[in-house]
């Protein structure tokens, strides 16, 4: 067995210690940040963030991963967009799901990436930092004529409009 492999079954073989913590999870994860280019990794990393009974620091740890990384092809680059966009709106962990919209940021150029953070965006029932992560993935998309329309139906939400005004500002699409 390789170092990878191996440190992809000591991550399964933890147990959380009497607090409830398990930092030694986090510690994988990290120690197989430069790896993601094998599958393994990349498969390992996308189960961890779709694991709800996870360790919430590791899965928040690879989403911080996710967050800068870049994919090495556009097909992983679509792969890794589409679960974090499956995983945005079911995710019960506001804390999780925040970061979540934080990693889908680097995935804004995802249809299913921009569509999931729009339905979101537009949603008054969902947590407003939420929200605000979700805005960031709009913006992401500057001067795209679909995050347009997406920003000049949000000028009158009471939260989010004074960031709307800004961004279209700067956009200088007001028209």
């Amino acid at each position: 067995m390789d170092a990878v492999q191996e440190r992809i079954d000591a991550f399964g073989r933890l147990e959380p210690d009497v607090d409830g913590e398990c930092h030694g999870k986090t510690t994988i994860i990290e120690e197989l940040e430069d790896r993601l280019d094998d599958e393994r990794v990349l498969s390992f990393y996308l189960r961890v963030i779709a694991s709800p009974g996870e360790f919430d620091l590791a899965r928040i740890t690879a989403l911080k991963v996710f967050q800068l990384w870049e994919a090495p092809t556009n097909e992983v680059h679509v792969l890794v967009g589409r679960q974090l966009a499956a995983l945005l709106p079911v995710e019960d962990d506001t804390l999780v799901q925040q970061w979540i919209a934080i990693a889908a940021e680097n995935f804004a150029s995802v249809p299913e990436v921009y569509a999931t953070a729009a339905r979101l965006l537009a949603d008054k029932g969902v947590d407003l930092d939420v929200r605000y992560n979700c805005l960031a993935v709009i913006e992401r998309l500057r001067g795209a004529e679909e995050a347009m329309n997406v920003l000049r139906s949000l000028v009158d939400d009471k939260e989010l409009a004074p960031h709307v005004h800004r961004i279209l500002s700067e956009w200088d699409a007001w028209h």
